[in-house]
């Protein structure tokens, strides 16, 4: 019962987008089932390519040297 439902957004910023782009590859490979069954510096270098394939939409989304993209999420809460 009670229960609400809200949708909640903001623009992320980051001011260094190429570092975004691989600290984000870095965790994605970490969690997939490929990058756990790599070495270390295999994942490294699947991280890299993913981060440098990247670039051109972090390219299009960085302004004034700033890279920026809206975060979305519905909250929701009820009580028994």
């Amino acid at each position: 019962r009670d229960v609400t439902a809200d949708t909640v957004s903001h623009d992320v910023r980051m001011s260094d987008g190429p570092f975004f782009a691989r600290m984000n590859a870095m965790a994605v490979v970490g969690m997939s089932a490929r990058g756990k069954a790599l070495d270390e510096s295999a994942r490294a270098e699947l991280a890299g390519e993913i981060a440098t394939a990247s670039l051109d939409v972090v390219k299009r989304y960085t302004r004034d040297g700033v890279l920026t993209f809206p975060l979305t999420t519905n909250v929701v809460t009820a009580r028994l």
